[in-house]
């Protein structure tokens, strides 16, 4: 009875342990595909190339393991960001190229657009002015592929007096005269692939006036 129920016990011990080395192999598996990956040079203080768990990769300067001073940054949906860092975030001068075609080009605080610099979109229009906490802050000058050039008064992103442009979370977009944050003048309210919906005279955020030919 004694050896039955000892060979049982040996049985149990032999299964856990193999289950617990199954258990940890899958860890260390599973650490490995997820942790980032240095795949040359010093990713610890050094330059060299990592891989992030999400295929993203970086090259450049690192200071205790993290990103520092000049180095390029390429995201898994196609954003790049060439510039510097400090401990890890964008700070001082860069480019940061979207996947859509848009392009920034200036000063960079805390991984935020912040300081002067100079926005472009695909279409070619260009905004250049002072951002604070990523948005457009202050006098701005705005050149359409036209070369057309509208000059405003910017809050938060908002054109609040002058001429500007803003884009709405759908994708449209107005460009035209302002005042007090609102539609007011003449402007053309444009479709997210371009097209003008609406060209006139604008009034206190309402279209009053039809003037597209």
């Amino acid at each position: 009875m004694f050896l039955q129920n000892l060979k049982k016990y040996r049985k149990t011990i032999i299964i856990l342990f193999t289950v617990i080395i199954l258990l940890a192999s899958a860890v260390i598996f599973y650490v490995s595909r997820v942790s980032p990956k240095c795949i040359n040079g010093n990713c610890k203080i050094g330059f060299g190339t990592l891989e992030l768990r999400d295929g993203s990769y970086y090259v450049g300067s690192f200071y205790n393991s993290k990103f520092h001073d000049f180095g390029t940054f390429i995201a898994s949906n196609g954003d790049k960001y060439e510039g510097y860092w400090h401990r890890g975030e964008k700070n001082g001068y860069g480019k940061y190229s979207y996947s859509d075609g848009s392009i920034y080009e200036g000063s960079f605080k805390r991984n935020k657009k912040s300081g002067k610099g100079r926005f472009t979109w695909p279409d070619s229009t260009v905004l250049e002015g002072s951002f604070i906490e990523g948005e457009p802050n202050g006098d701005t000058i705005v050149t359409l592929p036209s070369k057309v050039v509208l000059k405003g008064f910017y809050k938060d992103g908002i054109v609040i007096n002058g001429q500007g442009i803003y884009i709405y979370d759908n994708g449209t977009r107005y460009i035209g005269d302002w005042k007090d944050g609102k539609r007011h003048g003449y402007g053309t309210l444009f479709s997210s692939e371009g097209a003008a919906l609406k060209t006139g005279k604008w009034e206190n955020d309402l279209f009053t006036t039809n003037l597209a030919k």
